[in-house]
């Protein structure tokens, strides 16, 4: 069996959409950076499963009831798509009997995708009229799922350079719908999907221009939820608000957010305002390395456990970490061990996850000249 046949039986074979998702991006770049040069068989292989798994997704879309599932499908698709492309660059080369299900995914995209081709017609294509964003409002205002209804917060952020173009008419209206969005949010028990639209609604807020929605901002903090308040003082920062100590010290507090908010205060050249006890290097390392571990392609969650082990120099210095986790994102056999990270004092971050006890020695030191000479 060819490396290629057993890439393309896994990705069938995973459950989530975005699992399958990661074998689809691990072949268009191998493609697409020509370290993977298709032979005609090849194509044919490719095309086969794409296809297939295109009329699958066509199939299961009917019976899913959150907007998230059928986001992840529908990228999955994209990218299945794109194969397709790859194996026929001209649409006239694609199998007549096949034109059929590439016509019906395309189809179903337009009837699910409506709020992001609303954003992209208003917001990306610089429909600008307070016509154009009443009508917008008006799409958004009957969708039930948080999730799709957040999408228009991560579109304003995506075409972040055309929202300073927005009249102010059209920009009032655009204002209004958020600020009454924020405040629901901040009034109804909060799920993951609010939870996270209400993040990304904060962040927009600093490219907006209302004394209300700023603010809001105030009320955010309230909540004491560390993503929320992080997005919430980064909008206030940029508009030039002030924002209270007990806020910064408790940013300065979370691993997740401390090295964030360090670099925040820096670029504002306000470093003063940053707790003296969480300034230390070593805390600032271990939060950047936090940071890197709880990113979505990493570990996706905080370690279960992560100690700091020390330092080590080669052409720039290096903190060593070693954690433990049992994210769904790690091999079975690596879930529980204690797995070795580091973070550069440059800012860059990195694991392999190697087993730290597969680079044990006699002492600690020890260790870490073994680990800069074999990893770094």
């Amino acid at each position: 069996m060819s490396h290629l046949t057993s890439l393309l039986q896994t990705m069938k074979q995973a459950e989530k959409y975005s699992e399958k998702s990661q074998f689809t991006t691990y072949l268009l770049r191998n493609i697409e950076a020509k370290r993977l040069r298709l032979t005609s068989d090849d194509k044919i292989e490719i095309s086969t499963v794409a296809f297939a798994e295109i009329s699958k997704i066509g199939d299961q879309m009917s019976h899913m009831t959150a907007y998230k599932e059928k986001d992840a499908a529908l990228a999955y698709g994209d990218e299945l798509f794109a194969l397709i492309t790859h194996c026929y660059p001209s649409p006239s080369d694609v199998p007549v009997e096949r034109m059929d299900d590439l016509r019906s995914f395309r189809l179903t995209v337009d009837k699910e995708r409506f709020v992001e081709r609303e954003v992209d017609h208003v917001i990306g294509e610089g429909h600008h009229s307070k016509y154009e964003m009443e009508h917008l409002v008006e799409v958004l205002s009957p969708v039930k799922d948080e999730f799709q209804r957040g999408l228009l917060y991560n579109g304003l952020l995506h075409y972040k350079d055309k929202v300073a173009a927005i009249p102010d008419d059209a920009m009032a209206v655009l204002e209004a719908y958020i600020a009454a969005e924020i405040k629901r949010y901040l009034s109804v028990q909060p799920s993951e999907d609010v939870i996270n639209a209400l993040e990304v609604a904060c962040d927009v807020c600093g490219c907006l221009r209302t004394n209300e929605l700023l603010d809001l901002m105030y009320e955010v903090l309230k909540t004491g939820r560390a993503n929320l308040c992080f997005y919430a003082v980064r909008s206030l920062l940029k508009a030039g608000k002030s924002v209270p100590d007990e806020a910064l010290a408790a940013l300065a507090a979370d691993l997740e957010y401390a090295s964030m908010t360090y670099s925040l205060l820096e670029q504002y050249g306000m470093l003063k305002r940053f707790p003296s006890a969480y300034a230390e290097k070593e805390y600032l390392a271990q939060s950047t390395m936090i940071r890197w571990l709880v990113y979505p392609t990493e570990l996706g969650e905080m370690p279960e456990e992560i100690e700091y082990l020390g330092q080590v120099k080669k052409k720039e210095l290096y903190y060593i970490f070693r954690f433990k986790s049992h994210s769904d994102n790690l091999e079975d056999a690596r879930k529980g061990q204690w797995l070795i990270g580091w973070a550069s004092e440059e800012g860059g971050t990195f694991s392999n996850f190697d087993v730290y006890a597969e680079f044990e020695q006699r002492t600690v030191e020890k260790t870490l000249k073994y680990i800069k000479r074999k990893l770094l």
